[in-house]
């Protein structure tokens, strides 16, 4: 007999069923080991927030003209802030501001010497004498201001000299005396002559008296070359340009700068918090300048 007529034996649902898991199931859990790494990924081999360092930001502070550094008041760790006054340049040789100051003020004693032997008016004698002792006052300040300079360089040697051998201590003292005693003194002078700016006339007449004309034409060549070496002594001020710790010093007071070249390097840490100011160590020229 044909089984050609006959119709197909139908598969039972069992059999089907063992097919289909047959078929799906490695699908089926193929997908869910998928699903299960993804999420091992996520949440246990990368962490929710990255951590790391933070970047920093670096200012180098620079000069636009050669000069010499005066009055540093940062060393490094040290905490600054915007806008504060670090240190200042000197542009003028300080050597070649003390000689001027020096020929300047033996022409002014014997300007003085002068006036004091001539018969000149006495109303116009008078403010000669005034006018010469404000120049004298103001070629004192001068000299002050230098050798403010010079005991501020001789101190910051002697607390360099100190972190190399403890036993400078004496020295430093010492050297710390002469440079407070001179800031004093600067001080001092400064306001005597802004005092007397007030009672000094801004211009003389001569009056037709020749030998007073000839002697207010030498005051006014005295104020001028004493208003260029005031002018010299005047600072370019270093300000730090943001919120920082300096984290180094590349000139001292006394060396000299160029151009371009970094005086004080800071750094701008957000990571930074002022509690951590107590946990720093304290170096032997910090404790000297405290």
């Amino acid at each position: 007999m044909s089984g050609a007529g006959r119709p197909p034996i139908p598969t039972a649902f069992g059999q089907r069923l063992i097919i289909w898991r047959m078929s799906l199931f490695p699908l089926l859990v193929f997908g869910v080991a998928i699903c299960f790494v993804a999420f091992l990924w996520r949440n246990h081999l990368h962490a929710p927030v990255v951590i790391g360092p933070t970047e920093k930001t670096l200012a180098n502070v620079t000069v636009h003209q050669s000069g010499v550094v005066v009055g540093l008041r940062v060393t490094p760790q040290q905490r600054v802030r915007a806008g504060e006054q670090l240190a200042g340049v000197m542009v003028a040789d300080p050597k070649s501001v003390s000689d001027a100051l020096t020929a300047l003020r033996a022409e002014l004693q014997a300007a003085r010497s002068k006036t004091n032997s001539s018969d000149g008016v006495e109303r116009v004698g008078s403010q000669t004498h005034v006018r010469l002792n404000h120049l004298e006052r103001r070629a004192e300040l001068a000299v002050a201001r230098v050798n403010l300079y010079f005991a501020e360089v001789d101190y910051q040697k002697a607390l360099a000299r100190l972190e190399e051998n403890p036993a400078c201590a004496a020295e430093v003292s010492a050297r710390r005396a002469v440079f407070e005693a001179a800031g004093i003194l600067v001080a001092e002078l400064s306001r005597a002559v802004y005092d007397e700016c007030g009672s000094v006339a801004p211009s003389m007449v001569a009056d037709g008296n020749s030998a007073t004309a000839s002697s207010l034409a030498v005051l006014a060549e005295y104020e001028n070359r004493l208003r260029t070496i005031e002018a010299e002594l005047n600072l370019i001020p270093l300000y730090a340009p943001f919120d920082g710790i300096v984290t180094a010093v590349h000139a001292r007071t006394g060396e000299a700068v160029s151009p371009g070249k970094p005086v004080i390097t800071i750094t701008a840490d957000a990571s930074e918090q002022p509690g951590d100011e107590g946990s720093e160590q304290t170096s032997p020229r910090q404790k000297a300048q405290s």
